[in-house]
């Protein structure tokens, strides 16, 4: 598999990433569920991938246990990342959750730590100072960013280094990316880390327009706490978009889930890209994607289709509306 590396700390990470959250609240909480996420990191881990994505707030640190088990025997031959959550970006705030992810992973040092979201009520001189100093310390090899616009990366940036931004990034959901933050990211040497290649199962295209989620699933909200691409304003069109670019699986004999994570693979400014799986059989499919040749004619079918529908959503840093507040005025 390939790897890229990250400049301030030689770290090698594989291109694509197993991801370690999922949309249902509950997914954590029974044995089962516990136990087949096991199953699922140790499947990434046989398919050659060398980095895992996790949370603090991902099941309030069991994915973290969970990963940190599986990788035990291993741990110097992975690399693992995290983040602190929104709330916890005080110096006091990070230092806290950073020794509870060391506790819960089990290791002496995170290699990648990044802030999940960032918070306007603290200063960025504070977070990233203080993630400096556990760098220091030798507790995080490498620093990264997550969810942050381009004014709060150049802030970033005055304060110390920055290895990795994590940005949501798909054929759906695009435009502030290549506007703003890949330009950036490749003039200041930060990699790019996408997140929701598949726009949260929508480029699975299992999802037709009368489709209805479960209550406890995250895309079944409504209103500022819902997901802008699953809102009934933009259901049609979003799922007519998908329903584009079901003939090019045939033409391939491969699923829209690969396509659509190899498109993001295979974009200039993208190096590599954050999966998820609830099954053995998703990771071998995800893993798959990265070895696809697509003609540069279907390419660019695809990046047409793509666009007719990105280019008139709002300018968003992501389409979870929860955190348009966080998003910078163009």
């Amino acid at each position: 598999m390939k790897k890229f590396k990250l400049k301030t700390s030689g770290i090698e990470l594989s291109s694509i990433i197993m991801g370690g959250s999922s949309p249902r609240g509950d997914f954590f909480k029974s044995a089962d569920s516990r136990r087949n996420f096991e199953i699922v990191l140790s499947t990434a881990l046989e398919g050659g991938v060398n980095t895992f994505d996790c949370a603090e707030a991902y099941g309030d640190g069991v994915a973290e246990k969970i990963l940190g088990k599986v990788v035990r025997q291993i741990r110097d031959d992975v690399v693992l990342s995290s983040k602190v959550s929104y709330h916890n970006t005080s110096a006091k705030g990070i230092q806290r959750s950073c020794e509870a992810s060391l506790r819960n992973l089990g290791t002496s040092y995170i290699d990648l730590y990044y802030l999940h979201y960032p918070n306007n009520e603290v200063p960025l001189e504070e977070s990233i100072g203080t993630l400096m100093k556990l760098k220091e310390e030798g507790k995080i090899r490498a620093i990264g960013l997550s969810n942050f616009s381009l004014n709060q990366m150049e802030t970033a940036l005055c304060f110390g280094e920055i290895d990795v931004l994590q940005q949501c990034y798909s054929l759906l959901w695009r435009t502030y990316a290549e506007k703003y933050l890949f330009p950036f990211c490749v003039y200041h040497d930060v990699r790019v880390v996408a997140y929701g290649p598949l726009a949260s199962g929508l480029l699975t295209g299992k999802f037709s327009k009368d489709y209805r989620f479960e209550r406890d699933d995250q895309r079944a909200r409504a209103g500022s706490d819902g997901l802008l691409l699953y809102l009934p304003e933009w259901w049609d069109r979003t799922t007519s978009t998908v329903e584009k670019l079901k003939p090019f699986v045939n033409t391939y004999g491969v699923t829209l889930t690969q396509l659509a994570i190899n498109w993001v693979l295979n974009r200039p400014d993208v190096d590599g890209v954050i999966i998820g799986a609830r099954t053995t059989g998703q990771v071998v499919e995800n893993i798959a994607s990265e070895s696809l040749q697509i003609s540069e004619k279907d390419k660019q079918e695809m990046d047409k289709i793509s666009k007719v529908f990105t280019d008139v959503l709002p300018e968003y840093l992501n389409y979870y509306l929860k955190m348009v507040g966080t998003n910078p005025d163009i």
